[in-house]
């Protein structure tokens, strides 16, 4: 999930300290298929909502040899002032790369 944000434009660091991070508040998993021990998987992670302070995105376990969606996780994260312990907005520059890279607002 971390290269995911960071792929949307988070920023953890305000000045030159790591300031914000991620709650998941929610996930909603459906397991699709056995995948046996030592199987190769990779995941696929797409963007579902923006919100205020919220992301809603999707994660698909895909069992890399056969291209078989084993489970499909959609998971809501905050985004967190770590100093204040609450929830603080998602920045415009994040908004801006959500609506580039996945035409979400």
């Amino acid at each position: 999930m971390q290269h995911f944000m960071l792929t949307l434009g988070h920023e953890a660091m305000l000045n030159g300290e790591r300031r914000f991070g991620w709650a998941d508040v929610r996930h909603e998993i459906d397991y699709l298929e056995e995948v046996a021990v030592g199987t190769l998987v990779h995941v696929n992670c797409s963007l579902v909502k923006v919100g205020n302070s919220s992301i809603t995105y999707l994660q698909e376990l895909i069992i890399s040899d056969t291209g078989v969606k084993a489970a499909v996780n959609k998971a809501t994260s905050v985004l967190f002032d770590l100093k204040t312990r609450k929830s603080t907005p998602i920045s415009s520059n994040m908004r801006i790369k959500t609506q580039e890279l996945c035409g979400i607002e």
